[in-house]
């Protein structure tokens, strides 16, 4: 399964081969680094998530399988990236849905 990824104007500069917002080259071993760590401390919140009730899923936009789904991305993807996309889809069909009801 592919990662998630956020393209964004940074993310551009970026692959153009300009700094990123830190001031670290792409293939800085820091910001690999940083970048691990990010990752890991998404996974985690997104494991704290799990813990939740469907309620508390449900008040916050996502739901007990967008969790589950983002957290059985490889460990190597951005879980919060998927987990996010995942609201984001669910936010925009049921905006569709109440525009077609009208």
């Amino acid at each position: 399964m592919a990662c998630v990824n956020e393209m964004n104007e940074v993310t551009i500069k970026t692959i153009a081969g300009a700094t990123n917002s830190a001031g670290f080259s792409d293939s800085s071993p820091l910001r690999h680094i940083l970048s691990a760590f990010r990752k890991w401390r998404n996974r985690r919140a997104i494991q704290r998530l799990a813990r939740l009730d469907d309620r508390i899923l449900h008040d916050i936009g996502v739901t007990r399988g967008d969790v589950m789904s983002a957290l059985s991305t490889s460990r190597s993807c951005d879980a919060s990236l998927d987990l996010a996309a995942r609201a984001e889809e669910r936010k925009l069909a049921r905006k569709a849905t109440r525009s077609i009801r009208v």
